[in-house]
């Protein structure tokens, strides 16, 4: 009965958030900014819980929301993630983490965005071909737990953009970028913990354009935004995680209210059988309510955990789902 009555007082509370924070009052939109597809979120059980994650130790992918939560991990971690979404547009992950003995813990993993059949057209508005766009990442993650209470982690991501055909004459343009991201875990109790991550500091793509475009000035630069994250997970049962994450914009900290991102969100876990259990999950991220569920199977050799997430994008005319499959071992 608890657990009933938590359960549908955390549906309210996400339900007024809704209420309270219209769609675009603090929202500040991945787009528009170079490295987009960096701040649009991950891992499906992270998605559905409305991006949250900064101070979560569960999950494959921790080394993207916060590397300090690597030395929590109690087994081998095998990830892969596909986002369905309209426009051509999609979002894949392969990666591996492990604990590392006696409190450590290494991740690393590729990462792919892209989209396909943009229009081309020439001086005269003629189209001539259709080219595609994509950025694909390359990150290590390392992380050491130096006292029972506090955790600290590091990822560094290669960046590769690529252009295909943008001129006539098939000419590709590539442009390359180095970033870091630091983070930082606290728990404060057996039930609460919380989360700092500086994302992408010091990032900005290089672009060579002379060899494509014929032009003197040789290369352009395309900074990144860096990002700060803030938060906090509490169990206030041993099912149910409450997280809360607060992600700031600092390079428009004080000139915009969008530069500041408010995300909710909730995980209910329960035993199906002794081979299955269910997580049922819900959230706000910034100006949309996110939902999924993901179901842990016992295979024999590993457990597997297939996640899945459902949110409607406001910038694009479908809705975005994301599915994604973890091996423990």
């Amino acid at each position: 009965m608890n657990r009933l009555i938590s359960i549908t007082g955390l549906t309210a509370a996400v339900l007024l958030l809704y209420i309270v924070f219209p769609a675009g009052i603090f929202a500040a939109q991945p787009g528009g900014q170079a490295g987009a597809f960096l701040r649009m979120g991950l891992a499906p059980d992270r998605i559905a819980m409305g991006d949250c994650g900064v101070a979560m130790t569960s999950g494959a992918m921790n080394w993207y929301y916060n590397p300090a939560g690597l030395p929590a991990q109690k087994k081998h971690q095998a990830a892969i993630g596909y986002r369905f979404m309209s426009l051509d547009r999609e979002i894949m992950y392969a990666g591996y983490s492990t604990p590392l003995k006696p409190h450590a813990g290494l991740a690393f993993g590729v990462l792919r965005a892209g989209t396909g059949d943009i229009p081309m057209t020439d001086s005269n508005g003629e189209q001539y071909e259709t080219t595609s766009f994509s950025e694909n990442v390359i990150h290590g993650s390392f992380a050491l737990q130096p006292h029972p209470i506090i955790a600290l982690g590091l990822s560094i991501k290669w960046l590769i953009a690529g252009a295909s055909k943008v001129k006539e004459d098939d000419k590709s343009q590539f442009g390359y970028a180095m970033s870091i991201d630091f983070g930082a875990q606290l728990r404060a109790s057996k039930s609460l913990r919380f989360g700092f991550q500086a994302r992408d500091l010091g990032a900005q793509y290089n672009w060579e354009t002379s060899e494509t475009w014929g032009d003197e000035i040789g290369s352009t630069e395309d900074p990144i935004p860096s990002l700060l994250r803030l938060g906090a997970a509490w169990d206030p049962i041993d099912d149910l995680t409450l997280a809360t994450d607060v992600i700031l914009d600092a390079d428009r900290a004080g000139d915009e209210s969008s530069a500041i991102e408010p995300h909710f969100g909730a995980e209910y876990r329960t035993p199906l059988s002794n081979k299955y259990r269910l997580a049922l999950r819900m959230g706000y991220d910034s100006d949309v309510i996110t939902s999924g569920f993901g179901i842990d199977i016992d295979l024999g050799f590993a457990w597997g955990e297939m996640n899945y997430a459902f949110y409607n994008e406001n910038i694009a005319p479908d809705s975005a789902h994301l599915i994604g499959w973890v091996f423990r071992f």
